[in-house]
């Protein structure tokens, strides 16, 4: 900095006047001020930090009295261990805990032993701001019912919170974990640990319940992540979240939202037999390794918009009771999940379906690509234009003719549809003909007769619609009226149309 200081004077006497006289003037002005800025910081430099034995302060505790500390090196254990026998001693839920009415805050500092604090009842806040924690620090069943701050502080060595209980709001942002355990902990109010880092082999909250929100933004995991059984009962954020090997989110509940905006897993993923009762963004996470969400139970939307699954992902057996959105996910290996969970839930997307397609073509799920492709080729009819005439074209021809080459039993149907319409077509021209030839027959002759001639007029109408009786039929067609003639030449052609999407339909699916 004092370096900066001497070229911008020096660019100041180049941009004065050339006199002799003028330079000293600037040049001393320039000195002086860079001697009055130098040396307020040498002198703090040189000060030497405060030395506190721990003795000290654990002394001021068992009194009772406010411990406050900055800018000081902490020699010694802050062990509570052999003090305990000074404090006053409360049950909570059937655990003996000693009580510390003392308000603690250390900031700014750095304890070169051991810290340990079980069971301990803290009636008072409690902060480690800035803190460097050489030692191991353990919080073993111990409550904190005013606020904690352990914000920018640096764990050298294991932090263990097992079965601690946080009744007021718990500051862990931009802390440097080793390893560390919340297992059975307690968090009552809003949680942060936002851009924290676990440099360390793990990150343990199993059991653990966030009663109020919590924050993970930034968090970064080196190790392992294991989150087994985990409750979260309000809204839970890991924007921008990484984890550098496995996470298990194992049978945990998400309550409310939970957000895995922008998240990195480069480990193994495992949401199995989780539960998101609220709606879940996966929105942009890449999941670089196999990723497993089987038996897991979605009762709001989920969201994986532009997600990227980059191996092998099993969703098997889970449960989508709203809408799931893929669109523009990226299968790079595979995706295990049936068509029947999907059916009715997926947002429409012409990317990520053709992706699925590929996918239950490549796993060589027959019925769930015929599934899939049918219901993309009718959701893909809805985004039309509504004016104009493919989208009733469409309906009426491919849809309702064969299912899109899919469903070769609609083929069946229309077959049947047409065969009758054009039976009752022939009956009424034959009527209308024996009319104007023989005169007009009774009402009970009719009758009687009905069954026999639809039967018959069935049978000219599969041989015209099969093509089989039009060369037997030629001379009876010829010898009838024009419009007879047509309706025959019409019904072959559907005949022709029809039997070839039956063909196309059935190599589609039951000979695929």
């Amino acid at each position: 900095m004092w370096l900066r200081r001497i070229g911008m004077a020096k660019m100041m006497c180049c941009c004065l006047t050339r006199r002799k006289s003028a330079k000293i003037i600037v040049l001393a002005l320039a000195l002086i001020v860079l001697v009055i800025t130098i040396l307020p910081q040498n002198t703090v430099a040189a000060e030497d930090r405060e030395v506190i034995n721990a003795s000290e302060i654990l002394g001021n505790i068992t009194r009772g009295e406010t411990v406050k500390i900055e800018n000081a090196d902490i020699r010694g254990d802050l062990d509570i261990t052999e003090w305990r026998k000074d404090l006053d001693e409360i049950e909570v839920n059937g655990i003996p805990r000693r009580v510390v009415e003392s308000e603690i805050s250390i900031r700014n500092s750095k304890i070169e032993g051991t810290v340990n604090f079980n069971p301990i009842y803290f009636n008072n806040t409690v902060e480690f701001e800035n803190v460097i924690f050489e030692g191991g620090v353990s919080f073993f069943y111990a409550t904190f019912d005013k606020r904690t701050n352990f914000q920018d502080s640096t764990f050298k060595s294991s932090a263990k919170f097992d079965k601690a209980t946080f009744n007021d709001i718990a500051y862990f942002n931009r802390v440097n974990f080793m390893d560390v355990r919340f297992r059975n902990a307690t968090f009552n109010n809003a949680t942060w640990f936002g851009f924290s880092t676990v440099h360390g082999e793990y990150a343990v909250f199993d059991n653990t319940f966030f009663n109020k929100s919590a924050f993970f933004t930034s968090f970064t995991v080196t190790g392992y992540t294991q989150c087994i059984n985990v409750t979260f009962n309000d809204s839970v954020d890991f924007r921008w979240a990484s984890f550098g090997r496995t996470v298990i989110f194992r049978k945990t509940t998400f309550n409310e939202s939970a957000d895995f905006l922008w998240v990195t897993f480069d480990g193994q993923v495992s949401f199995d037999d989780a539960v998101f009762k609220a709606p879940v963004n996966f929105v942009q996470a890449t999941f670089s390794d196999t990723t497993s969400f089987q038996n897991a139970h979605f009762y709001d939307t989920a969201n994986f918009i532009l997600a990227r699954f980059k191996d092998r992902t099993y969703f098997t057996d889970a449960v989508f009771n709203d809408s799931v959105d893929f669109s523009e996910a990226d299968i790079f290996q595979t995706m295990k999940i049936n068509w029947s969970q999907l059916d009715g839930k997926l947002v429409y997307n012409d990317y990520f379906y053709q992706s699925l397609l590929r996918n239950f073509e490549t796993l060589g799920q027959s019925e769930d690509w015929q599934d899939a492709y049918y219901e993309y080729h009718v959701e893909k009819r809805k985004h039309l234009p509504l004016l104009g005439f493919r989208r009733p074209l469409e309906r009426v021809f491919l849809d309702s003719s064969c299912g899109y080459g899919v469903r070769p039993l609609k083929t069946i149907r229309g077959a049947f549809i047409v065969i009758g319409l054009f039976a009752v077509l022939y009956r009424l021209i034959e009527e209308k003909e024996s009319v104007q030839r023989l005169g007009e027959h009774s009402l009970k002759d009719k009758i009687n007769n009905c069954w026999r001639r639809l039967w018959k007029f069935i049978f000219l109408s599969v041989s015209i619609f099969t093509t089989l009786g039009i060369l037997n039929n030629r001379k009876s067609a010829e010898n009838r009226k024009t419009w007879f003639r047509f309706f025959v030449i019409i019904e072959v052609f559907l005949g022709w149309i029809i039997m070839t999407l039956f063909v196309i339909s059935l190599t589609l699916t039951w000979i695929r």
